[in-house]
């Protein structure tokens, strides 16, 4: 009898440690998250190789920030903000002069660190983005935004629809998923 109950206790343990685990992949956004993608007509690749979580960002000044994901095994921060085309206290007529002074906002003040800028190339934006502009930007961040050292930042654009920005903040190297994490549809 005591068995039983003890593999009992056991199986109980194994389903509900499973089931959150498989749970990760469908709960890493929130609601409001993803009414925004399906107005803006984007598709949100879920990142599948770190435990990720939404999170509030700690501060409003460089957002407001649609999600912020932390990871808890590694150091990974992932930030996302959309402007949408029909905002008329932004510059998303003119992705490139928005996002550099967005680039500029975010990052450090440090006059030894370089900001690289990357332009995608048009074949790229059509088949793999569905966009019309694209940049990359790395630079290391301001410590006020996260005590992690370095930035890759994607921005896409399309007509009529928005800018948006994916932020990955990393400790040594840019993960894969970074390499297509957003898209419009």
């Amino acid at each position: 009898m005591r068995s039983n109950i003890i593999a009992f206790f056991f199986l109980l343990a194994l389903l509900s440690t499973s089931s959150i685990a498989i749970g990760q992949r469908d709960f890493i956004h929130t609601k409001k998250f993803q009414k925004k993608i399906d107005r803006l007509g984007l598709f949100y690749y879920q990142p599948t190789e770190a435990w990720l979580h939404p999170v509030k960002p700690t501060s409003d000044d460089y957002g407001p920030f649609d999600l912020v994901l932390e990871s808890s095994d590694e150091d990974i921060e992932i930030m996302y903000r959309f402007k949408e085309a029909t905002s008329k206290n932004n510059l998303v007529s003119h992705p490139q002069l928005d996002m550099f002074q967005y680039v500029a906002n975010l990052a450090s003040n440090d006059q030894h660190t370089n900001i690289t800028l990357t332009e995608i190339e048009h074949s790229v934006l059509d088949t793999v983005f569905n966009a019309q502009w694209g940049l990359y930007a790395d630079f290391k961040p301001k410590q006020s935004l996260t005590h992690l050292p370095f930035c890759r930042m994607l921005a896409i654009y399309k007509e009529d629809h928005a800018l948006i920005y994916s932020m990955i903040f990393y400790e040594e190297e840019v993960p894969e998923y970074f390499k297509l994490p957003i898209s419009f549809r």
